[in-house]
């Protein structure tokens, strides 16, 4: 049951792996004298999920490996347990005895740090210069799986903080869509990392000047853009600001967002044809975009009785406000032409309040 246990695990069949080695465990009680069975048993419950157990079994594999031949796997894999749980001060135990030996087990547990903020935060005197190591590791394993952990790092802080980390580097360094890394049994599970990233993107709204940043980062390498984040938001951003000189990047998103897009952009272009783009998207859309493309159109049709039952909704969205201007001015418009001068002198007023308002906001 050991050998057969122990070649399972080689595969990579934890659960069979575990189910041998626990048959032979109850055979014979002193293989937990054995590090060679307790690595491969404590492994086999880590990379299950049970942590618990996988902590009780490392944690007597470090005091049954007097030779250390597992010395880094063990602390490896504690340091990552103890990280998930927050016992912080045994982590960096850990990881400062793991940072003795060096080399790629501590790399690539240092390049997972920057997931544990407040671990971070709370030895920030030792990790002081955290994202230059973060670099340095990124440039050692450049185009190698194993710069992958550091350089979704440096996205993550790039993001955080709306400045692009060593352009350098990540213009080289390309992400490649992977859910784990494995070296010497060594495994990192890059789903948590990759879903930190994107957390953070999503904080961006592209919908104001902040969503410059986007642009800034995709120009820096553009697969690894597309690969970490698609290009929707992107493509929201090009259309609000105008920016025609990246309209192809309208042209990579889905439909039904891709025709409410690009008909935007030839709106913006003069192209009339563009109205007819944004009719058709619109029985697929919903939300804000269903109420933008709505408020379009009824600009364009002159479409009063819409605009007066879109106010309240414009009023009110973060997003949609910025018609506001456009659509007291087509009512006031109307309503003069049509010699109704008390709804024309509100809907005017209420106009040049808002341009007064805008144009505080842009000093």
């Amino acid at each position: 049951y050991v050998a057969k246990g122990f070649v399972l695990f080689n595969a990579g069949n934890y659960g069979a792996s575990l189910e041998s080695l626990t048959h032979a465990r109850s055979i014979n009680r002193y293989l937990e004298e054995d590090p060679e069975f307790l690595y491969r048993y404590a492994l086999d419950y880590y990379m299950l999920g049970d942590w618990r157990k996988a902590l009780f079994y490392l944690e007597v594999l470090d005091r049954k490996d007097i030779y250390g031949k597992y010395k880094d796997h063990t602390n490896y894999y504690l340091s990552l347990i103890y990280l998930q749980s927050k016992n912080y001060a045994d982590a960096k135990r850990r990881i400062e005895l793991l940072r003795e030996s060096g080399g790629i087990i501590y790399d690539l547990l240092y390049s997972q740090l920057w997931l544990f903020q407040d671990f971070l935060e709370r030895y920030k005197d030792y990790f002081y210069n955290y994202k230059k190591g973060l670099t340095d590791i990124g440039w050692v394993y450049l185009n190698k799986v194993y710069s992958l952990p550091a350089l979704l790092g440096l996205y993550y802080y790039s993001i955080k903080e709306k400045k692009v980390e060593d352009k350098d580097l990540l213009s080289k360094g390309n992400i490649v869509a992977l859910e784990e890394i494995k070296v010497e049994n060594i495994k990192v599970d890059l789903k948590p990392l990759f879903l930190s990233v994107r957390e953070a993107y999503n904080s961006i709204d592209p919908y104001s000047k902040s969503g410059s940043f986007l642009l800034e980062l995709y120009q820096v390498n553009k697969d690894s853009y597309k690969t970490l984040f698609g290009m929707e938001k992107l493509a929201r951003f090009v259309v609000y600001e105008g920016r025609l000189d990246f309209k192809s990047i309208v042209e990579e998103v889905n439909e039904p967002l891709r025709s409410f897009l690009l008909g935007q952009v030839m709106l913006i272009e003069g192209e009339e044809k563009g109205l007819k783009l944004i009719k058709d998207s619109l029985r697929g859309l919903e939300g804000e975009d269903k109420q933008e493309a709505m408020v379009i159109l009824y600009l364009y049709d002159k479409d009063v009785k819409g605009l007066e039952q879109m106010l309240n909704l414009l009023e009110k969205s973060k997003r949609l406000n910025e018609y506001l201007s456009l659509v007291y001015l087509e009512l006031g418009d109307y309503y003069y032409k049509n010699k109704d001068h008390r709804k024309a002198k509100e809907y005017y007023k209420n106009y040049l309040e808002r341009e007064e308002e805008d144009s505080s906001l842009s000093r």
